[in-house]
């Protein structure tokens, strides 16, 4: 097997191909193989290899990495399902819920966030998010304006708002409309704030909630 190893490795095999076909440790492959000397062309194809998508090495990894996401996910979703029980007694976490339901993220893998002009709604969120699991210095928010001169005093406001200090505060987005334009009176001269964090975990978690609590009954 050593012999069949050297001459796999002298024909320009990688030392994981080997040992995948061998079913040998890659350690006893590479011992076996270490005075084995690739030319110049053979070590370019394996680089050229271990760069291609198509190699059945990468898609094999590829595969395996997005079944542990699913399996992940899956999982989330299961831990949501057994605490829901407990937690559609609890008036609290179902005030949250509500307010994620209407003014949360829906899309997005891994992102709970929700957007509002109201410094109320914003705190409740902020308390919403941290029992999902978020650590406030995890939080972070961004505020959205309608004129480049509401940058800062917003941006002043939602801290004094949210408590946060400015390093987790994200750019602003400033979009023009008919009230940056003075067409209309500005009923946001703060704009809006979202707070968000990312966790798979408690985006998967938090979707099944909300499908629970929107299951018809009966």
């Amino acid at each position: 097997m050593r012999d069949q190893a050297r001459q796999m490795r002298s024909g320009g095999a990688s030392i994981k191909e080997i040992a995948r076909r061998l079913q040998r440790p890659q350690s006893t492959i590479s011992l076996w193989c270490r005075d084995v000397v690739l030319t110049p062309d053979q070590r370019a194809a394996l680089d050229r290899r271990s760069h291609d998508p198509l190699y059945p090495g990468r898609v094999l990894g590829a595969l395996k990495w997005r079944q542990m996401g699913l399996d992940r996910r899956a999982a989330a979703r299961r831990s949501a399902e057994a605490e829901w029980p407990r937690l559609r007694l609890d008036p609290e976490f179902m005030f949250g819920l509500a307010l994620y339901i209407g003014e949360g993220d829906k899309v997005g893998d891994g992102v709970c966030g929700v957007t509002n002009c109201d410094p109320g709604v914003i705190r409740a969120a902020i308390s919403f998010l941290v029992r999902l699991g978020a650590p406030l210095e995890n939080l972070r928010v961004q505020v959205h304006v309608h004129h480049a001169d509401s940058v800062q005093p917003a941006m002043t406001y939602w801290g004094s708002v949210t408590g946060f200090p400015s390093c987790q505060f994200t750019r602003p987005i400033i979009a023009v409309t008919r009230a940056s334009q003075r067409t209309k009176g500005n009923i946001q001269p703060f704009g809006t704030c979202k707070v968000r964090f990312s966790s798979v975990d408690a985006k998967q978690r938090l979707v099944r909630w909300m499908e629970l609590a929107l299951a018809p009954v009966g």
